[in-house]
């Protein structure tokens, strides 16, 4: 059983953004609107407690913080240089946090950069291209969120590049991927990644019959049609002989097929060893799960009245951790399950069945492709 070595921590858990394929807020799960807002200091000392606690006794020294939302910047610059300064006080137990920070960038400014210039904060962004690509990232009055983001991803980009850690964009198979894989390499965004809608099998993954980018466009394509566009992104990048991009997608999969593991959770056959706390101090499993619509990240455990070694003994928990329970058969009976590892884990959820990932066709798809031409 591995011990739990990253926490993800929603600090606020409400967003200024209200995108269309958000699995917080728009894909079925309504938990965010009976959680608090902010996240209190009295819950992160608790929190602080337990990880102490969990972490003396699986001798850990390194872990991760997350720090998520919502929007994590809706807390203000004070209580948010406060959470960190809490979290870098585990050094004085010998346990190292690497802080890092997911946002959506619109509200980043030059005194929230210093903030994370003087704490070591890491920072990741969220954009999905150009304004004609970004349509789905939209304020609650329907605006387009795409200039304060693009705005506030360069300010991170040139006050703090050490620190960086890049752009998460979720794609959308409607956008012609040469121009999206343009648009990055104009803004000189050195690393990045292409990251599949939070779909599900009780939410199939939209296959639109006629793509202005995709021509002679068949029937037979419209199952494989995310792997499609994957593989013309693919095409430019093998052959962008101008500094290309790191793209973890990619970069996952060509590390799955050399050594058999990915890095990073989306396919990846390692325990996972992360734990979600929400403002009110729940744990919950990843929060992508609330994809699924159903309350299928709860555990009924909280950092008030339960340690992390009962989080260690949920069933949801120890699923993860047992790499062939949680795949199906066709997962086990795959050519590629060495390089897809069945795919991020929320998208085979079915009910109370663990099946494929949705996007199984198109995952075979890439790989082979890939596959062929290495």
């Amino acid at each position: 059983m591995e011990a739990i070595n990253e926490f993800i921590i929603k600090i606020s858990s409400r967003c200024n953004l209200n995108c269309t394929y958000c699995y917080e807020y728009n894909l079925g799960d309504n938990s965010w609107k009976y959680m608090q807002k902010k996240i209190s200091i009295s819950t992160i000392h608790r929190l602080i407690e337990r990880i102490i606690a969990h972490c003396k006794q699986y001798e850990i020294r390194d872990i991760v913080i997350s720090l998520h939302g919502g929007e994590p910047l809706l807390v203000g610059y004070t209580l948010l240089e406060e959470i960190i300064l809490e979290f870098k006080k585990l050094e004085n137990h010998d346990i190292f946090p690497l802080i890092t920070l997911q946002t959506n960038a619109t509200l980043v400014d030059e005194q929230v950069v210093e903030l994370f210039l003087k704490h070591e904060v890491y920072v990741s962004a969220s954009i999905d291209g150009d304004i004609n690509h970004n349509y789905n990232r939209i304020y609650h009055n329907n605006t387009s969120s795409f200039h304060d983001a693009l705005k506030g991803i360069e300010l991170i980009r040139e006050k703090m590049p050490k620190q960086f850690l890049g752009v998460l964009s979720v794609i959308d198979i409607s956008n012609d991927p040469s121009e999206v894989y343009t648009f990055f390499k104009k803004n000189q965004i050195e690393n990045f990644d292409l990251i599949l809608p939070d779909y599900s099998w009780q939410n199939q993954p939209p296959r639109p019959s006629k793509l202005n980018w995709k021509q002679d466009q068949t029937d037979q394509d419209n199952s494989i049609i995310y792997g499609i566009w994957y593989s013309k992104i693919w095409d430019l990048w093998v052959n962008d002989d101008n500094d290309p991009p790191k793209i973890r997608f990619f970069e996952n999969i060509l590390h799955n097929i050399v050594t058999g593991n990915g890095i990073f959770e989306l396919m990846n056959n390692d325990p996972a060893t992360l734990i979600t706390i929400n403002t009110n101090g729940d744990y919950e499993g990843v929060d992508t799960l609330k994809s699924l619509g159903n309350g299928y990240q709860k555990l009924n455990l909280n950092i008030f009245d339960h340690g992390l070694e009962l989080v260690m003994e949920h069933p949801k928990y120890q699923l993860r951790q047992n790499p062939k329970d949680q795949y199906s058969s066709k997962c086990l009976n795959c050519n590629n399950l060495d390089v897809c590892w069945g795919g991020y884990f929320p998208h085979r959820i079915d009910g109370d069945a663990i099946k494929e990932s949705v996007y199984c066709n198109d995952l075979y798809y890439i790989i082979d492709y890939i596959k062929n031409y290495l």
